[in-house]
């Protein structure tokens, strides 16, 4: 589990493809990976990859029919 002090705590579950009907996952402990709220063209999506081991955070653009990553829900402080 993935915790700093902002209190975001992440569990490091990789990322799933579709292929031929069924998920293929992919480097589950290495890192955890999540969808954006913002979309890049028809059907795609950013997603942000926080890394376990490294002080790294990489984004990337995914097609939303292809590939299977949590949504996290956060808002701002009022």
């Amino acid at each position: 589990q993935i915790c700093n002090k902002s209190g975001l705590s992440l569990l490091p579950t990789g990322y799933a493809t579709l292929m031929d009907g069924a998920y293929l996952f992919y480097d589950s402990l290495k890192y955890c990976t999540f969808w954006t709220a913002d979309e890049y063209g028809s059907g795609q999506a950013f997603y942000r990859s926080i890394f376990v081991k490294e002080d790294y955070i990489s984004a990337g653009v995914g097609d939303k029919d292809l590939m299977a990553m949590p949504v996290r829900c956060v808002r701002n402080a009022e």
